[in-house]
């Protein structure tokens, strides 16, 4: 029952624009004053992860982070991710598809700098919602294509701001990447 309302704060969060910047995430020494975002996120993400290389890798790479609390080295050696925002990019478009189940690498070392994000084939889930936005959630798309915060780091806003092809859902979506 954690885990469910974990991923349904989340899901909130993210539409009513409160989620956290990963490159923001990563450099807290601090709780945020609003820390139920960080929960939810955090536990979506670690999720993510683990399921991509396990555990072991999971828990090597928070303790190499630790060490220099260099996340973006981290994250490339670790995972094959050249940066915290094609990471932050990829974890949403995983969160927007409705977090599929994701196949864990063959071994714990990266054949490639690529990550490991091959879906399982299962049977389809139908969660009871209507994939159209309603009147009452902004949806998927508005927050897609809304404007970074205010609080975003000035690397983000000017990434997020740049009119550069389609948005990152619909790059996801059509096997497109964003560099």
């Amino acid at each position: 029952s954690e885990i469910s309302k974990q991923e349904k704060m989340l899901i909130e969060f993210l539409q009513t624009r409160r989620g956290i910047p990963f490159s923001h995430m990563f450099a807290m020494k601090e709780y945020p004053q609003d820390v139920l975002p960080l929960y939810a996120q955090g536990h979506s993400l670690a999720q993510f992860l683990i399921a991509q290389h396990g555990k072991q890798v999971f828990l090597e790479f928070i303790a190499d982070g630790l060490i220099d609390e260099n996340w973006p080295r981290a994250i490339d050696e670790k995972y094959g991710y050249r940066d915290l925002l094609t990471l932050q990019n990829t974890w949403l478009g995983w969160v927007k598809e409705g977090r599929p189940q994701l196949q864990l690498a063959s071994n714990s070392q990266l054949a490639s700098n690529a990550p490991v994000m091959k879906q399982v084939a299962t049977p389809t889930v139908v969660r009871g919602q209507d994939p159209a936005p309603s009147k009452e959630s902004k949806g998927w798309s508005s927050v897609a294509s809304t404007t970074p915060t205010e609080s975003w780091p000035r690397e983000q806003q000017e990434v997020a701001a740049a009119p550069q092809g389609p948005s990152v859902y619909e790059a996801l979506s059509s096997g497109q990447t964003r560099r």
